[in-house]
C-alpha cells in the first residue's frame, strides 16, 4: 500500500504505511521527495520518534546511542546489568564527563 501512495504523492499516508510495517529505512527514502518544508519536518521527525521506540522497545541500547539517545542507551545498559559495555560507550560517545557519572553511578551500585 505504502508504494501506491507514494506513486500517487501522498507521501504522509505512505510514510505511515511503511511506519506500521517498521520499514524505516523506506519511510526515509520517501520522505526525501517531500518537496514542503514543513511536511517534509513534520514526518522527518515522526520517523526519527517511531525509530527511537522500536529501538527502545527491543533494549537495543548500542543502536539508541548511535541514533544520538546516548542516555537512554546508557541507562538502558545500566537496567540490563551490563556495566562494562554501559561504561566502554559512555567513553566513546559521552566524553570524560559522561563517563564519570555512569563510574559514579557503578560506584554506587
Amino acid at each position: 500500500a505504502a508504494q501506491i501512495y507514494e506513486q500517487y504523492q501522498q507521501y504522509r499516508e505512505a510514510v505511515y504505511s511503511y511506519l506500521r510495517g517498521k520499514q524505516f529505512q523506506n519511510a526515509e527514502q520517501c520522505v526525501q521527495q517531500v518537496r514542503n518544508e514543513q511536511l517534509y519536518n513534520e514526518l522527518f521527525n515522526i520517523i526519527q520518534e517511531q525509530k527511537r521506540a522500536d529501538t527502545s522497545e527491543r533494549g537495543d541500547a548500542e543502536a539508541l546511542i548511535q541514533q544520538g539517545q546516548v542516555t537512554e542507551g546508557l541507562d538502558m545498559l545500566v537496567k540490563q546489568n551490563n556495566w562494562q559495555k554501559c561504561l566502554q560507550l559512555a567513553e566513546k560517545y559521552g566524553g570524560g564527563e559522561v563517563l564519570g557519572r555512569y563510574l559514579v553511578k557503578h560506584a554506587k551500585y
